[in-house]
């Protein structure tokens, strides 16, 4: 699956329709950014059924704003929206692919454990 946009209009869509998703918030000014997308091409080679979405953080203010992100690149690994993993900075493939088997590996009891004790903190 390609990479593809997210916008505020297109987010609640995108948690909806992927049971894992990836996403990069991130800046056309910021280099880093420009080669964890490299990284993310490239593990989209060795794992094509993944699905990594990318927000603008200049495009779409308000998502930015939701998110509290205050350094790119950023990103987040959503499983049935949960977020599971929240890492700033440029990521290595080898650590990134780590993290997401690390996710797919959380069984759905434990999800659900996952998500009443962020419900209780709220």
């Amino acid at each position: 699956m390609p990479i593809v946009p997210i916008t505020a209009d297109t987010f609640d869509e995108a948690l909806s329709d992927h049971e894992l998703l990836i996403v990069d918030f991130w800046a056309q000014w910021c280099e880093p950014c420009k080669q964890m997308n490299q990284v993310l091409e490239k593990l989209l080679e060795k794992r094509p059924e993944l699905v990594i979405g990318k927000i603008d953080i200049d495009a779409e203010k308000e998502l930015a704003e939701e998110f509290q992100v205050k350094s790119v690149p950023r990103l987040m690994l959503i499983r049935h929206k949960i977020v599971l993993s929240d890492e700033t900075g440029l990521m290595a493939e080898g650590p990134l692919l780590d993290l997401i088997e690390r996710a797919e590996a959380i069984k759905e009891d434990d999800l659900d454990k996952i998500r009443e004790g962020i419900e209780k903190e709220q």
